[in-house]
């Protein structure tokens, strides 16, 4: 009901009365019907003052920055959350311009060209959809956001509502997973150290979008970690930084990669220009580096190495990326022990196929001492070092020879001069101290100081550097408990950097080269005394041949019955006195033959002769020595038209000395000789029943000296050369000497002579 008016009513004097009745009627029900619009109203105003409470509650306790902006991109709307993300206030932010407030300025045209085609076309590329993008925070930060942008109409306005989530966090770990993931694939397919650490170097760079990456590798022996690898970005000059970086070293607790070391924990420096322990800050500063984080290279309690990146802007630690750093560390920690441990198994396979070879050509190797020195320093280049050296020292400790190599032979004269002028003039050297104490000596770096002593002047001085000797190893040469000389290897060209286990390698080979030098040495030696040997051999043996001719002559005289016949009694003692005299002669022939042949004198001269002349010529000497022991002798004498181009002394010496043997060592039955043609060649059979040989005596039995009663008893006289310089002769002739003997049933000799024995003139040398 509607409250009575309290006006005074008004009259409508052209109404009825009916009329005026409907009239008030109507405005009666028209009353309700105005209480009933208005109690409803009061209800959806209270209901739409309730819903925009509760979507200024979601919008406000949104996890999300809603802002919303008008057809010119002024804010009208800016959230709670969109003040903790970009730093402006509600009511600093409202009213501003979006362009100005968070859209950096790479971006900004394209959002206004939106706006425009919007307003024009009712479209738009990004609206409705989830992009990713960076926006930038009031302090001028860049971060990564995902946006939505909603556009709506609110009475004949545009409106729209942009919808940001801050992914920096996800992002940091999509990078660092994919960094992971990217150095995982890289320790996949990398098959050398060397190969894997620049790309990981890479591979985190260009993952986390840092500008540098170096690799620092731990030397543990001398306490200094050394710059392995450096990459950085090619958009970034830092030239300066990098080439100081490859020139320093760093001890635990130094710089970056120094307190990594020395806490084994990740490391962040925010501004490494402000940084007092950071040796590289002035460089740093004048190319504009700054944030730097490096990590541990661990595996368990092996302390490898450290990674260290830098970026050119300013960055507050991020200790995630430095968790997730560590792990990654480990990773390639397992990676380069394992790669180590390949790569020790295949430079132990090729250092012990190296030293294989090496020991084949040793072998190999002629005994001539100065060519052994020389073919040792070659063999120890390049498989252990750039430049060798081999000293000899004499009884007194004195440097006696010296051989060097190198592997760049332009530089071999200067290598040479270099080492003569440094062991000659100093014992200052780490040779010197090998030679005193027998011990190795390993300089995993050469100092400079030491390289300075081995110059003469300045100008030598840069000659010697232009070797470029890195580092260095002298071992000994001993053998028989005593130190015959050195041997120095020096890295050069390969840069190489030598370690305990390159020592053990050296001294190895060290070892067997010494073996060689001392069969060498004892080869000179023994040469020298086989030589005196023989000469003093031909000297006797010509001064005592002389009597000896002479007392041939006279015996044969006496037997010629001059100058007057000999009684029966004396004739027989006469004949006893020449046939001792001609064995006596025989002998002194196998001793110069043999002194001849040991020193290479002997030679071939080829004659045409009947072998059956030869025989018979054998036949004469060897039938009175059977029929002094009793012994039958049997010759099959070969066809008198056989004839050979030989050497018939030889042939009758080698035909009397088989002979004489089997005379000599035959008490009792036959001594036989047969001679037949077998294709190409003559084959001469010497056989008896003596006493036989021992089937382990058998290779002995042409050895100088040996004979098959070797004791101080033994019944059969001789030198013990006349087997062997059968042999030789043999051999001479281009033939071969075989021999078969049965204990107690005695021994058949078979030489084999081609009919034409070759050149005259042939060195009897082995």
């Amino acid at each position: 009901m509607l409250d009575k008016p309290s006006e005074k009513p008004r009259y409508y004097p052209h109404l009825t009365l009916e009329e005026a009745e409907n009239l008030v009627e109507e405005l009666q029900q028209l009353a309700v019907q105005l209480e009933e619009q208005a109690a409803e109203l009061e209800v959806a105003n209270e209901e739409l003052s309730a819903s925009e409470a509760h979507l200024r509650g979601i919008i406000g306790s949104a996890l999300d920055a809603i802002i919303t902006t008008d057809a010119q991109s002024q804010i009208i709307q800016w959230n709670h959350h969109g003040e903790a993300m970009f730093g402006w206030s509600a009511e600093e932010a409202l009213g501003r311009n979006l362009n100005e407030t968070i859209i950096p300025p790479q971006h900004r045209e394209a959002h206004n060209r939106g706006v425009r085609r919007y307003l024009a076309t009712g479209e738009g590329p990004i609206l409705n959809r989830r992009i990713e993008i960076t926006a930038i925070r009031r302090n001028g930060s860049e971060f990564p956001v995902e946006l939505t942008v909603a556009p709506a109409r609110w009475g004949t306005q545009v409106i729209f509502t942009s919808f940001i989530r801050d992914i920096t966090e996800r992002k940091r770990a999509e990078r660092q997973l994919a960094a992971r993931y990217a150095v995982t694939q890289v320790l996949a397919a990398s098959g050398t150290i060397a190969e894997a650490l620049p790309r990981m170097l890479e591979a985190i760079c260009e993952n986390l979008g840092w500008d540098m990456g170096v690799f620092w590798s731990a030397d543990i022996q001398v306490g200094l970690l050394r710059p392995a690898h450096i990459v950085t970005a090619p958009s970034v000059e830092s030239h300066e930084f990098e080439q100081m970086s490859h020139q320093l070293t760093f001890a635990s607790g130094e710089g970056l990669p120094g307190r990594v070391w020395a806490s084994r924990q990740p490391a962040w420096i925010a501004d490494v220009t402000c940084d007092p322990n950071f040796p590289r800050h002035a460089v740093a500063t004048r190319v504009g580096v700054h944030a730097g984080f490096a990590f541990p290279i661990l595996a368990g309690e092996d302390f490898i190495g450290v990674m260290e990146f830098f970026q050119r802007a300013v960055a507050e630690p991020d200790r995630a990326l430095l968790a997730a750093m560590g792990a990654i560390g480990s990773d390639i920690a397992q990676f380069i022990k394992r790669k180590q441990a390949e790569e020790q198994l295949q430079e132990q396979e090729g250092f012990q196929r190296f030293l294989a070879r090496v020991g084949t050509k040793l072998a190999a190797a002629t005994p001539d001492f100065t060519e052994t020195l020389r073919k040792l320093a070659s063999l120890a280049v390049p498989g252990l070092a750039d430049w060798s050296i081999v000293c000899l020292t004499n009884e007194q400790g004195q440097i006696q020879r010296i051989e060097t190599a190198h592997v760049d032979p332009a530089k071999a004269p200067v290598a040479q001069v270099t080492v003569r002028h440094r062991v000659e003039s100093e014992e200052g050297h780490p040779l010197f101290q090998v030679l005193r104490t027998g011990q190795p000596v390993l300089l995993p770096e050469i100092p400079d100081a030491l390289v300075e002593t081995m110059a003469q002047n300045p100008e030598h001085l840069e000659m010697i550097r232009g070797l470029g000797m890195r580092s260095g190893m002298v071992v000994a040469l001993r053998a028989r408990d005593r130190t015959l000389g050195a041997i120095v290897l020096v890295s050069t060209e390969s840069g190489r950097r030598f370690d305990k286990d390159d020592l053990e390698v050296a001294q190895e080979f060290a070892r067997r080269a010494a073996l060689s030098v001392d069969n060498a040495r004892l080869y000179a030696d023994a040469q020298e005394a086989n030589q005196a040997k023989a000469d003093f051999l031909a000297t006797m043996s010509h001064e005592l041949r002389t009597p000896l001719n002479a007392m041939i002559g006279y015996t044969d005289l006496l037997l010629l019955g001059i100058p007057e016949p000999l009684a029966k009694s004396a004739e027989e003692y006469v004949k006893r006195v020449a046939l001792s005299a001609r064995h006596l002669l025989q002998l002194i022939e196998e001793i110069l033959a043999f002194s001849r042949l040991e020193a290479g004198r002997e030679t071939v001269v080829l004659e045409l002769v009947s072998l059956s002349e030869l025989v018979s010529e054998a036949e004469a000497i060897i039938e009175p020595l059977a029929a002094e022991k009793g012994l039958s002798f049997r010759v099959d004498a070969p066809p008198e038209s056989l004839q050979l181009r030989t050497d018939p002394r030889k042939v009758r010496q080698i035909l009397v000395n088989l002979l004489g043997n089997a005379i000599k060592f035959t008490e009792a039955g036959e001594v036989a000789f047969t001679a037949h043609v077998e294709a190409t060649q003559i084959v001469l059979t010497v056989s008896d029943t003596g006493m036989g040989i021992e089937p382990e005596h058998l290779s002995a039995v042409f050895e100088p000296f040996w004979q098959v009663q070797q004791t101080t008893t033994r019944t059969a006289s001789g030198t013990g050369l006349g087997l062997s310089v059968t042999q030789r002769l043999v051999n001479l002739l281009g033939g071969s000497i075989a021999v078969e003997s049965t204990p107690g049933a005695g021994t058949v000799f078979t030489v084999c002579l081609p009919f034409d024995s070759g050149e005259p003139g042939r060195d009897s040398s082995p």
